[in-house]
């Protein structure tokens, strides 16, 4: 179970990507009783950016000894199954999606644009990762301005 719970590497950005959320809940005049679920949606989307980055660079990561050797990507190791890490994929994304539909129509359309942004970043065929000009434009639009939006 730790294995599933280091695939979201919490620890890489928990401090910094779910203060632009709140930001912009903040900066919108959002009640602040609705904070936590913002932070709870962008926690799941950012554990979800983080996942699914894992489970598309799992061949890359096994050819890195630094990465194996600080676990970054339990899949890699074999910690993770790649069965156990599609359904914590779809339980990421699905309460990200089900906790958005709370909030307004704009706020889930951003989120599932989010969604699909992580996911063109890591996949195969975009990987918008290897495209050096796309790669920055996508880390701004997914961890700054649709949070900021959303």
């Amino acid at each position: 179970m730790m294995d599933y719970l280091r695939m979201l590497r919490i620890g890489d950005w928990i401090r910094f990507y779910t203060l632009v959320p709140l930001a912009g809940a903040l900066l919108a005049g959002e009640n602040a009783g609705r904070m936590p679920v913002i932070l709870i949606i962008y926690f799941f989307l950012i554990g979800y950016a983080f996942v699914v980055n894992n489970y598309f660079d799992v061949e890359i990561d096994r050819l890195h000894s630094r990465k194996m050797g600080q676990r970054k990507n339990p899949m890699a190791n074999g910690g993770a199954s790649e069965r156990g890490v599609i359904v914590l994929i779809f339980l990421l994304v699905g309460l990200a999606l089900l906790l958005s539909v709370e909030t307004s129509l704009a706020g889930t359309a951003l989120v599932v644009l989010n969604l699909l942004l992580f996911t063109a970043y890591s996949a195969s065929p975009i990987r918008l990762k290897e495209r050096v000009g796309l790669d920055v434009l996508t880390h701004g639009l997914m961890f700054g301005f649709l949070p900021l939006l959303a």
